[in-house]
């Protein structure tokens, strides 16, 4: 019994199959197994284009009233195809009527995303933080012994 409770937990905390992470869950994304990134970026998308791809589509006067964090879980399947499957949605009420997961579906472009030397579907974790004066990436990653991983991050001063 206690080793059946062990692999249950192993199995969760390394695969993470099929997990919607945050509140915001969208149901129009196809998308049967995924693996969470975990130590390490399996879909690659350069930091400051991923951020240029995500605030292009907002107007300049608006982005500088954003203020908070969004966090996205977008799955990324072995063609490069990508969904934003679940948000977190901590921003003001300027962010709250912008369509992130939309920008998220329609403006970025993922790389097919390799694990183990092979293509696999996974989920990249994006936290996007919009202060005064400046907007912070992050992409995250669950490693299942060690927690929340911060796997790169970039600031984008804005211009004012």
């Amino acid at each position: 019994m206690k080793t059946r409770i062990i692999l249950l937990f192993i199995s969760i905390s390394y695969l993470s199959i099929g997990q919607n992470i945050y509140p915001i869950v969208y149901n129009d994304c196809i998308t049967s197994q995924f693996f969470l990134e975990g130590k390490e970026i399996n879909a690659a998308y350069d930091d400051k284009m991923l951020i240029d791809d995500i605030i292009k589509s907002i107007e300049v006067k608006t982005l500088n009233k954003i203020k908070g964090t969004i966090y996205f879980q977008v799955v990324i399947d072995t063609l490069g195809n990508h969904c934003c499957v679940s948000i977190k949605d901590e921003l003001n009420s300027k962010g709250k009527k912008i369509d992130f997961k939309s920008i998220i579906d329609n403006h970025t472009k993922w790389s097919i995303p390799i694990r183990k030397e092979k293509k696999t579907t996974v989920a990249a974790m994006i936290r996007l933080e919009f202060e005064k004066e400046k907007i912070i990436l992050k992409r995250m990653g669950y490693n299942g012994k060690i927690g929340w991983i911060e796997l790169s991050k970039y600031e984008l001063i804005k211009n004012k």
